[in-house]
Order: C-alpha cells, then structure tokens, then sequence
C-alpha cells in the first residue's frame, strides 16, 4: 500500500483557490481540465521531534515501511500520469528524508507544483536557499503558541538543545 495520506478529487478548498486562482469545480467528484487529484502525502514516518498531538506515530531514528526512492519516484511519476497540479509533501518530517530533493525535483520537472509540511526545525539558510531552487510553491511551518515555552512542550523540544521555537528561525522572521 503506498503511504498516501489522501488523495482529493476536486474540492473547492482553499489551497486549490491560492494555486490556481480560480475554482470551477462543478462536482467534487468529477475529473476535469480545471479540476484534478491533489495529493497529500506523507513521505516519511521519521521525525526529529516528539509532538503530542502526532496522528502518524512518527519516529525517530528507524523507518517502518517507508518507501525507497524509486517507489516515491514512481508514486511522483504517477501523479504526473493523473495531471496532478500540486503535491502536498508532510510527514513525519519530510525533510529528514535523504531523497527528498530528488522526489521535488522530479516533480518539478513534471510542472507539479510542490508545497512543503515541515516543523521548520531543519530549514537552515542553505535549505531555504535549497528550497527556493527546487521551485517550491508554499512552506508551512506549525507554530503552536506565540509563547516559546508552549510551543516547544507541545512539540516535544529537542533535548540538549535550544528549542524547537528558536530552531524554526522564529525568532529570526
């Protein structure tokens, strides 16, 4: 089974909206030229941080059933197949994945517009830079509160270190 977290047809939701500036959606289940699949998918169980409210499990170091690079390249080759217009890449922490610009790249290459889940813990200025030349679209980072000391018990912190509040840059924007 590939780890996909969901695959929608049509909608009039508001990513859709922002990315194509329009939406003529006349069924939500129908498959037109202005209306394909985007796929929201979780790339990855692995993640740096220990969330409560995680829905996936993730964790750290060891994958379980994480697919290789070929099979996640396969899964972008498919969504070119379907005209898919964005991928939605979260996880776990997507970018933990060794792979993971060959997997955006590929579907650069293909017009698939990409936008990026992330807890922002990695995002250095070569990563940013990095994600800035693979063409993605959109960058979200979760912050949980506007007081550090919150956000980083409900993410789980990092220990020995700072945390995750300051490792997000937040305090750098």
């Amino acid at each position: 089974m590939i780890n996909i977290t969901n695959l929608v047809v049509g909608g009039s939701g508001t990513v859709s909206l922002s990315i194509k500036g329009h939406d003529y959606v006349k069924n939500d289940r129908e498959f037109t030229d202005i209306s394909r699949p985007l796929i929201f998918w979780n790339i990855t169980y692995r993640c740096n941080l220990k969330c409560i409210h995680c829905y996936i499990n993730a964790i750290q170091g060891l994958s379980r059933d994480e697919l290789t690079t070929e099979e996640a390249l396969r899964v972008v080759d498919d969504a070119h197949e379907l005209r898919t217009p964005l991928l939605i890449i979260s996880g776990g922490e997507p970018l933990i994945r060794e792979d993971i610009t060959d997997v955006m790249r590929r579907a650069n290459d293909y017009g698939i517009k990409v936008s990026l889940s992330t807890n922002g813990t990695l995002i250095t200025r070569d990563w940013a830079l990095k994600l800035k030349e693979l063409n993605v679209q959109y960058v979200g980072i979760s912050i949980d509160s506007p007081i550090p000391e919150v956000h980083d018990k409900i993410r789980g912190g990092v220990q020995g270190g700072p945390g995750t509040w300051r490792l997000g840059g937040v305090l750098r924007m």
